[in-house]
């Protein structure tokens, strides 16, 4: 296989296709298909192939947004789109891209991107001419299909939800409300509980405290005795972003910590071709004159870029204007109100200084604990295994293998345990079993033919 930049076409078995016709066919395939050929592949498709694909749909739809289409208040979330994760983009998706040509679009571009990318995935020709030829099912709806396309997916390294994870914090911390920082960790099997009682705060701090080799003796004995109050003083003391009463922030950072000690499934792709086209569209958000309260006015433009004001799809004010006067003196009943003359949109793009802010670094969590009195014995290996029994006691998820949304066609994806039990001793038994029926039936024919039997 071989592409062409520049022509957008693609050699296969010699033969010279265009790009667009030939992902126009492959986007036909039922979100089923597709998820059965790239969950089946030994090369994994990376996530950040979708959160592209997403986005380049999005980068358009968003140029022509009126003020009604959206809550007021998500604009300013809106303005940090360009650190959208999977989750947020699909919302977005879902909210405004919710029709037939967007959804072609999205799984068309999401096509291009894998036939341009098919040398880090290592697909074959073979693979292409059999996608080509199969009958193709019928597509489902958006969310299915989504479902479908992200439990193909894994992580690239340093991504999560299909976003560097620099550029993830600071999208979170920018934007995030406590509820997209839970749901985004749920989508991946993370429990972060609002609050915690007694007990799970303990066990939440010791693995907090062990992670960094941190847990000694003398501490594990603290803890265990500390009410409420000290311990809630203990993690402020020591910057361990864990409370009785979980704010936003400490969510990201516990989410971040958790990440930083899980082991995920990561695709073998080490880098993508990324077009242009599917990079985040640079804009600000404008609200002058787009609200009159609550009320939105859609006749003014909200989204500024660069160029937008020669993309046609707002007049300005003044042409208005000029168009209702020569319309009224064509007309032979002109109408007698006068026409509304809109404000003036400015062109000046706003300063994204929320986008472009980096994220704090603190000091290093744990500082105060090497001249902590508590912290003068030895990490215990006997008592690190004693204390992450105790956290499956607590019946809190693993967090060795992150899980991804399962599909109903597939209950074992998702479930590495589960999965190898299948394809392990009860999969030979059943091939056992069926090879000793195969090889009765053909002794059965051949005495048979012989006039044996």
């Amino acid at each position: 296989m071989e592409f062409d930049l520049n022509k957008q076409t693609l050699t296969i078995y010699g033969k010279t296709e265009r790009l667009s016709v030939l992902a126009n066919r492959l986007q036909a395939l039922s979100g089923k298909q597709t998820y059965e050929f790239l969950s089946q592949r030994s090369v994994f498709l990376p996530r950040k192939i979708n959160v592209l694909a997403l986005r380049s749909v999005l980068n358009e739809r968003i140029k022509t947004l009126h003020a009604s289409e959206l809550p007021k208040e998500y604009y300013a979330i809106l303005e940090n789109y360009r650190n959208f994760s999977e989750y947020q983009l699909f919302n977005l998706f879902a909210t405004i891209c919710d029709n037939k040509d967007d959804f072609k679009a999205y799984r068309l571009n999401l096509w291009k991107l894998i036939l341009i990318n098919y040398e880090a995935l290592n697909l074959t020709d073979g693979e292409i001419n059999y996608l080509k030829n199969i009958s193709k099912l019928q597509t489902e709806r958006l969310e299915k299909y989504f479902q479908y396309i992200t439990s193909s997916a894994r992580e690239m390294e340093n991504t999560f939800d299909g976003l560097d994870k620099d550029a993830l914090k600071i999208g979170l911390f920018a934007s995030a409300s406590e509820e997209d920082v839970i749901d985004i960790a749920s989508k991946y099997g993370i429990d972060l509980p609002l609050e915690y009682d007694l007990d799970s705060f303990k066990a939440a701090l010791k693995e907090y405290l062990a992670a960094y080799n941190k847990l000694t003796m003398e501490l594990d004995s603290y803890i265990d005795k500390a009410n409420d109050m000290t311990l809630e003083n203990f993690a402020i003391k020591n910057k361990i972003p864990l409370s009785f009463k979980m704010d936003r922030d400490k969510l990201i950072n516990y989410l971040f910590f958790i990440l930083s000690i899980a082991e995920m499934n990561l695709t073998d792709v080490k880098e993508i071709i990324e077009p242009e086209a599917y990079k985040p569209l640079e804009f600000s958000v404008n609200l002058d004159g787009a609200f009159d309260g609550d009320t939105p006015i859609d006749s003014v433009r909200i989204i500024i870029y660069d160029g937008c004001e020669n993309d046609g799809l707002f007049v300005p004010a003044e042409e208005e204007h000029e168009e209702a006067t020569e319309y009224e003196e064509v007309s032979e009943e002109p109408e007698e109100e006068a026409l509304e003359v809109q404000e003036e949109v400015q062109e000046e793009p706003e300063t994204e200084a929320t986008q472009d802010e980096e994220v704090k670094e603190e000091s290093s969590p744990l500082d105060v604990l090497k001249d902590d009195s508590l912290n003068d014995g030895q990490t215990n290996a006997s008592l690190l295994a004693r204390a992450k029994a105790g956290f499956a006691a607590q019946n809190r998820k693993e967090r060795k293998e992150l899980s991804f949304g399962d599909i109903e066609e597939n209950p074992y994806y998702g479930n590495p345990k589960a999965k190898k039990l299948y394809t392990g001793p009860t999969k030979m038994i059943v091939l056992s079993i069926f090879l000793v029926l195969l090889v009765g039936l053909g002794v059965s024919l051949a005495l048979k033919f012989a006039g044996i039997i």
